[in-house]
């Protein structure tokens, strides 16, 4: 949150825009009277996003090891399949 709010402040010294400097302000004060209070809550609301973070980043290295594992004529495939069925009407079957 401090990070949106340092973000936000930088954006008003940035811009000479009043309409983009009251946006920034009404975010700032948006974001602060949201925010919760509780230092416990803070904590159970860190642990979920750390969570959802390594999950992320689970799911993201599985994927490119999947991608890894493809064969070079199974990429060739996956990248012009698209372009073979709605160009030249070639449809490849699976196997």
């Amino acid at each position: 949150m401090r990070k949106m709010i340092q973000s936000s402040e930088r954006m008003i010294k940035k811009e000479n825009n009043p309409t983009i400097h009251k946006h920034f302000e009404l975010q700032i004060k948006t974001l602060l009277q949201n925010a919760p209070r509780d230092v416990d809550k803070l904590k159970r609301l860190l642990k979920a996003k750390e969570k959802e973070r390594e999950k992320q980043q689970q799911l993201a290295t599985e994927d490119a090891a999947d991608t890894q594992r493809l064969l070079p004529s199974d990429m060739f495939i996956i990248v012009l399949a698209p372009y073979l069925t709605t160009t030249v009407g070639f449809h490849i079957s699976s196997s």
